[in-house]
């Protein structure tokens, strides 16, 4: 018997510009994929426990969670390779672009992997939704905070 499963959406809309040094950037850049590489090996660990004694529903659980967190991780990995060119050829939008969306796609990667831990909390079998899109854009005319809030 299939029972209503659950669909993760996550929506962050920025209007603030990147003010951090180019190296700046790098450093966090490199601190947000090794968050989200961190959030994938956890999840695959889940899903090596579920595999062992766990019932189906669990296992399908963890594994799409899964495909969640390594979906996510790849689209990162993109962002920041798009934010080193964007740096070496001076274009501070777009590289500030690539960062707030590779922000993105680390809480993804940290939603979905509680997404994980929750599958084996579950009394009840957890399908996984058919499909999941998530997709934003950052409005450049969006005014700052400050703009709006006067800070």
């Amino acid at each position: 018997m299939k029972r209503p499963g659950f669909a993760l959406v996550v929506l962050l809309v920025t209007g603030t510009a990147m003010a951090a040094p180019e190296g700046d950037l790098h450093v966090q850049a490199g601190s947000a994929l090794a968050a989200m590489s961190g959030n994938a090996n956890r999840v695959r660990g889940l899903l090596r426990k579920a595999r062992v004694g766990n019932s189906a529903s669990e296992i399908r659980c963890v594994d799409a969670a899964l495909s969640r967190v390594d979906a996510a991780v790849r689209s990162g990995r993109d962002e920041v390779r798009t934010m080193e060119l964007a740096l070496a050829r001076g274009d501070g939008a777009t590289a500030s672009r690539s960062f707030t969306a590779l922000l993105g796609y680390r809480e993804a990667t940290r939603l979905s992997a509680m997404a994980g831990d929750a599958c084996f909390a579950s009394s009840v079998d957890v399908v996984p939704a058919e499909s999941t899109v998530v997709s934003f854009v950052v409005d450049p005319s969006i005014p700052s905070d400050r703009a709006v809030f006067g800070r």
